[in-house]
């Protein structure tokens, strides 16, 4: 588990006892699509990791306009940033599909931290090195056309999870309504965008979006490069 890695590393032999201890206190957590695991306002009772499914972490205005802040898939760790903070769920965390995670109550995690509090420098490394807020800024810039930011996504997302092997294959567990969602675009939109990619010959879709073979990942980063 990425997590617990993340913990143990740099850690000495008493701290990994401690971290190795956490293994048995995770639960399973389930939500159907649009369901959330919880809700911006939130106090904080732990922290998820995603065994299968994803993530959309989505902020809301004051107006009740929501915006999609960070997609988390099969390994990523969300909940953690607010849990560091001490304060509220600064975002909702809703299910794209039928999703599974792996939920660590608060108390035991506290209890580990206390008795090693050193591990809080390997949480804060953690937060620091989450892409999601840098992915954010790029998302929701709306200066920065569909077609660029869906690539960005595409040759991000290419790059970070082992679903996209050396074939290129990468299965997105999210409707391509999430997928428009996700870059702050209609899904009209968004299928002119996949179209106009495929027949620049960066990357084969099905209809829904759901598999979509990147056929070239330079093509993709020429697509956004620009804007960077």
């Amino acid at each position: 588990m990425k997590f617990l890695d993340g913990l143990r590393a740099e850690a000495g032999e008493e701290a990994r006892a401690l971290v190795d201890g956490l293994a048995g206190q995770f639960v399973k957590a389930r939500a159907r699509r649009n369901e959330s695991f919880y809700e911006q306002g939130d106090p904080v009772d732990g922290l998820y990791i995603v065994s299968h499914g994803a993530v959309i972490m989505e902020w809301t205005h004051a107006n009740g306009n929501a915006v999609a802040f960070r997609l988390a898939m099969a390994g990523d760790t969300f909940g953690l940033r607010s849990l560091c903070a001490q304060e509220p769920r600064s975002t909702s965390a809703r299910a794209a599909g039928e999703t599974l995670a792996m939920f660590l109550p608060l108390e035991p995690l506290e209890q580990t931290l206390r008795a090693e509090p050193r591990l809080w420098r390997q949480l804060a490394r953690m937060v620091g090195r989450d892409s999601g807020p840098r992915l954010s800024k790029l998302l929701h810039n709306a200066r920065i056309p569909a077609l660029a930011r869906l690539a960005y996504v595409l040759e991000h997302l290419c790059r970070r999870y082992p679903e996209c092997d050396g074939s290129g294959r990468l299965h997105l567990p999210l409707r391509q309504r999430d997928l428009a969602f996700l870059l702050n675009v209609a899904e009209e939109t968004l299928s002119r965008a996949l179209h106009a990619l495929t027949v620049r010959g960066a990357l084969v879709h099905d209809d829904q979006g759901h598999a979509i073979a990147v056929r070239d990942r330079e093509a993709l980063a020429a697509e956004f490069a620009p804007y960077l």
